[in-house]
């Protein structure tokens, strides 16, 4: 699976959604690209990852931590919900 999946029009946006999930490692961005942008359930998420629900949902709440640290180093506000993560350009977030 490559970045290339991320389908957005605004390259802006999609420069800045890669440098961030660059940050995470490869199982990380798999896991936060089914579950946001397939959109995969975490039951699905731990299916096509071959691991149990358990550990899909730990990997993608700790994928979403790093993230949101990551965001905040950079001086971003940073709320509770990942929702603007699938969202597209033109959807208010």
């Amino acid at each position: 699976m490559t970045e290339k999946c991320i389908v957005d029009t605004n390259k802006t946006s999609q420069i800045f959604l890669k440098k961030f999930l660059a940050q995470l490692n490869c199982r990380e961005r798999k896991a936060i690209y089914l579950r946001f942008w397939v959109p995969y359930s975490i039951e699905e998420v731990a299916r096509e990852m071959e691991v149990s629900w358990e550990q899909a949902n730990q990997l993608i709440e700790s994928s979403i931590a790093k993230l949101r640290e990551d965001f905040r180093q950079k001086g971003f506000a940073v709320g509770q919900s990942p929702a603007f993560l699938g969202k597209e350009e033109n959807e208010e977030i």
